[in-house]
């Protein structure tokens, strides 16, 4: 015969249970209100100390299911939200990021699963999205001939990773013109430069740095001018 901890209640517990266990509780109620501001018995273990260390715990499609609605139950539509906003407003560090990256290295995705992804980054959904600006046509002077003009004069290479055409063909990529100040109507050689795809994909990200970074190079380069809000100035003669 034992007491609650918290309110005294009358327990009957097994022998076994009495060995075992030194805290005896009537209710999950009171055993988390004695539990409350107390450290969790695993805290600070970390690594090789865990008891975890080395397992792969993989569960069926019928157990994940059965916790999916379990943890629902317990949860409101308003506390979804709340811990929603509050995901979302956390920035991550980068050791996170490479450590969440680091975990999804060499995982299989379904095609549905793909899909799914891809549909819900789409659009107004994704971090890049800028008002559907890739969707707006390139100027009348954004011609092969244009192009070419430019990729000649920064000498058939990505002016980022220096990689000449030769050798992009060799990998199935190619050269491609970039507007520096990512206005597709404002093909003029001040405002185009030469790059290969994947560093072209890069300037999608970061891109007030990337338009410093060019139209620095340029400058540099072929004495193009700049003010100090980013705009080509223009010489006429």
């Amino acid at each position: 015969m034992l007491n609650c901890k918290v309110c005294n209640i009358l327990l009957i517990r097994k022998p076994s249970w009495i060995i075992k266990n030194k805290n005896h509780f009537c209710s999950m109620k009171c055993k988390s209100k004695f539990m409350k501001g107390k450290p969790t018995w695993n805290k600070g273990i970390k690594g090789k100390d865990s008891h975890m260390f080395g397992r792969k715990v993989y569960h069926s499609e019928e157990t994940r299911k059965k916790i999916s609605q379990n943890s629902r139950k317990y949860q409101t539509l308003e506390t979804r939200e709340k811990i929603s906003n509050t995901m979302g407003r956390k920035k991550k560090t980068r050791e996170h990021s490479f450590n969440i990256s680091k975990g999804h290295k060499g995982k299989i995705m379904s095609e549905e699963t793909k899909i799914k992804l891809s549909k819900h980054f789409q659009g107004e959904k994704s971090s890049l999205w800028r008002g559907g600006i890739s969707f707006e046509p390139y100027d009348l002077n954004f011609t092969n001939r244009f192009k070419k003009i430019i990729k000649e004069r920064d000498g058939n290479c990505c002016m980022v990773c220096h990689m000449s055409q030769y050798d992009l063909k060799l990998l199935k990529r190619y050269l491609q013109i970039h507007h520096i100040n990512y206005d597709k109507k404002l093909t003029i050689k001040e405002n185009c430069i030469t790059l290969c795809q994947p560093c072209h994909a890069k300037t999608n990200f970061n891109r007030n740095q990337w338009v410093t970074f060019f139209q620095s190079l340029l400058k540099e380069k072929y004495e193009y001018r700049y003010d100090s809000e980013q705009k080509v100035i223009l010489e006429y003669v």
